[in-house]
């Protein structure tokens, strides 16, 4: 437990900074932080929590070295704390995951990992660095790059789409998209959200059919609810006539019609495949969004 010397209003009378006796982890405040619950009440004592042999998921990322869990979970701190991590005893374990991508992550209240979006990996020292505006459970994670799996040999074979344009995402405002593909080409979009991997409720009219100019668009209100970080949208298109493709496309259910891909329709929807052909016609793309 830490004491936190502070004045009558709450905030620290001075810079604080500690190291962890194995001199893996680092935690910094500035003086004239403040450390405070719900209600704006502040802490005057804190503590970290160090598991050093952590549970791995079956099917989630490489929990690399402990996890450390900042207590009392959910604190607010303002302004953010310094976090760093010194990775280099574990290279080991993200030389397990091939091609590796380093990401600091947290728990969500489900028990699966949610990741960070601002945070700094240095390679050549094995150290990443991140400011943390609350209590929580953190780790560095490795995660395998996403997949990209085509119907056929070679580049752009099937339909495919881009974004032109997205607006700022954050919670309760107002958020607009463009994207291109083929003109007359269906769309279905789904925005997942970073603090349960779940499909938003919006926009609520999922489908759109693309312009002369190939061109397709939404405007919605983004959930009051959701969570700062890093989510992902899911944009689906066909440019196919046949009404059991259609059909199966209009009600999310073409694991039906392409039976033989619903593993890898499965992979895509828990954001793991960033483009998935189908066939010549249809296409699932992933593009990951910052929620701020």
């Amino acid at each position: 437990m830490v004491d936190i010397p502070t004045n009558e209003r709450g905030a620290m009378l001075e810079a604080f900074e500690k190291t962890s006796p194995d001199g893996l982890t680092t935690i910094k405040f500035e003086a004239g932080t403040k450390v405070t619950d719900s209600d704006n009440v502040p802490y005057k004592q804190f503590s970290v929590k160090i598991n050093q042999n952590p549970a791995q998921s079956a099917d989630g990322p490489t929990i690399v070295g402990p996890t450390v869990e900042f207590l009392p979970l959910y604190a607010n701190i303002n302004p953010p704390m310094s976090y760093t991590f010194n990775y280099a005893d574990f290279q080991s374990q993200i030389d397990q995951v091939a091609n590796a991508e380093l990401k600091m992550g947290f728990i969500l209240s489900t028990g699966n990992w949610a990741t960070y979006t601002d945070f700094q990996v240095d390679t050549a020292n094995k150290v990443v660095t991140i400011d943390i505006d609350k209590f929580e459970t953190v780790a560095l994670l490795a995660q395998p790059p996403k997949e990209i799996v085509r119907a056929t040999e070679g580049p752009q074979n099937g339909v495919d789409i881009t974004i032109e344009s997205l607006s700022d995402l954050s919670a309760g405002g107002a958020a607009s998209l463009v994207a291109k593909t083929l003109p007359g080409a269906r769309v279905m979009i789904w925005m997942v959200n970073p603090s349960t991997g779940t499909r938003s409720a919006y926009p609520a009219d999922r489908y759109r059919d693309a312009d002369a100019d190939g061109l397709v668009s939404w405007e919605w209100t983004v959930s009051a609810r959701t969570a700062v970080g890093e989510g992902h949208m899911e944009l689906y298109v066909t440019t196919s006539t046949d009404p059991t493709v259609l059909g199966a496309f209009n009600s999310d259910l073409l694991d039906k019609v392409f039976p033989d891909r619903a593993a890898e329709i499965v992979k895509f929807k828990k954001g793991e495949i960033e483009l998935l052909e189908l066939d010549e016609h249809t296409t699932l793309r992933m593009f990951p969004v910052t929620y701020k």
